[in-house]
């Protein structure tokens, strides 16, 4: 099932396996530089979720090295993982974002 995200972007919610695309995870990986809050910021502003959503992301990349910001179409997460990259670097702070097939 693929719903419109406030983005206006397609985001998948649920029932993977009856969707004829392939889903695309962005990862954020953990560190020990890159500030709590800046991560929060991040998930909140590029990825849409809310702050509790937001908070809870971080706190799994924190213990448990990594977490996923959101699942989307190749193309969806390729845009999303550019736009964190430089938000990122604009930062100055070394956070790694990935993208891997959900």
């Amino acid at each position: 099932m693929v719903t419109r995200a406030k983005s206006d972007l397609l985001e998948r919610t649920d029932d993977r396996q009856n969707d004829p695309e392939k889903w695309w995870k962005v990862l954020i990986w953990n560190d020990d530089v890159t500030s709590m809050d800046f991560v929060v910021r991040l998930l909140v502003k590029l990825f849409h979720k809310n702050t509790d959503e937001a908070c809870a992301i971080m706190m799994n990349v924190h213990q448990q090295g990594s977490g996923i910001a959101g699942v989307y179409v190749r193309e969806i997460a390729e845009t999303k993982l550019m736009q964190a990259i430089q938000m990122v670097n604009e930062s100055k702070y070394p956070l790694k974002l990935t993208i891997e097939e959900a």
